[in-house]
């Protein structure tokens, strides 16, 4: 069963909230924590070392959304959409892990706005194959 009350107060895309207001199971299968476990043995290795949380706030509930918002919608109808879609959904990942900031210690909040920074430019360079991965276009 998925917690929606974690989400409450960050965004996501129309299609994020179908997801988990009507498909939970869904929701649940397609996020996987911060990073992406696919790949080569690089990206596994970064996936089990990059934390779920950035100065002890937890932002599961940012990437969760992330990661919903990489796997639906799977078609486009061109690839200029689908890249427009992801960057949205990038600077979401952005927008929620600083409001998450904003719900914590403020003596922290610059701290780990500076993070979400860097796990937003991360995410622009290493995960453009992994938002790709099964779409279809036209």
């Amino acid at each position: 069963m998925v917690d929606k009350s974690k989400y409450d107060g960050l965004a996501m895309s129309p299609q994020a909230r179908v997801i988990l207001d009507h498909h939970p199971d869904k929701w649940v299968e397609y996020c996987n924590g911060v990073g992406s476990p696919e790949g080569g043995w690089f990206r596994r290795l970064t996936y089990r070392l990059t934390p779920d949380t950035i100065w002890g706030m937890d932002i599961t509930p940012a990437s969760d959304i992330h990661d919903v918002e990489y796997t639906v919608p799977d078609h486009y109808n061109t690839k200029f959409t689908a890249e427009e879609y992801r960057h949205e959904s990038d600077m979401r990942l952005r927008r929620n892990i600083e409001a998450l900031a904003d719900r914590g210690w403020r003596f922290l909040r610059a701290k780990r706005y500076a993070r979400a920074r860097a796990y937003y430019h991360i995410v622009r360079v290493m995960a453009r194959d992994g938002f790709y991965k099964g779409k279809s276009f036209g």
